[in-house]
């Protein structure tokens, strides 16, 4: 800023005194923190259900958490050997969490796909895993 004495009597040049660099760093600060918030509240309604199998020579069991506690949430299942469709099954429950078997038959070695679908009281997702057995032997 000019002084008084430095200036001409039509002369009225005000320069602003400067923001802080710390303004801008406290806005990159609160502007992050927001996100944080907003993926926090918003982060466990999308993940909020889940889905888990394993699968044996003789059944594939189903594990579901975290569902909505309330009656006839529906699942719908299919399990596939070595590529081609064994069993589909639909599964109702009252959450939040269940599991389900499904008996299969494998004879020998196979790759077991399991699949499942909902969506049901506000639940919407799927799953898939592929798990191979051996030594399998019917009987």
């Amino acid at each position: 800023m000019k002084r008084s004495d430095d200036m001409d009597s039509g002369d009225m040049d005000i320069e602003r005194p400067r923001t802080p660099k710390i303004w801008g760093a406290a806005k990159g600060f609160v502007a992050v923190s927001l996100a944080v918030v907003i993926l926090a509240v918003l982060a466990p309604a999308a993940w909020a259900h889940t889905a888990s199998a394993t699968a044996t020579c003789r059944k594939v069991v189903y594990a579901y958490e975290q569902f909505p506690v309330k009656p006839d949430d529906t699942v719908h299942e299919s399990v596939f050997v070595n590529g081609i469709l064994e069993r589909t099954d639909t599964y109702v429950f009252t959450g939040p969490k269940s599991k389900n078997t499904v008996q299969i038959v494998v004879s020998g070695s196979a790759s077991i796909e399991a699949k499942a679908q909902w969506n049901t009281n506000g639940a919407k997702g799927s799953f898939e895993v592929t798990q191979d057995v051996s030594g399998c032997v019917i009987g």
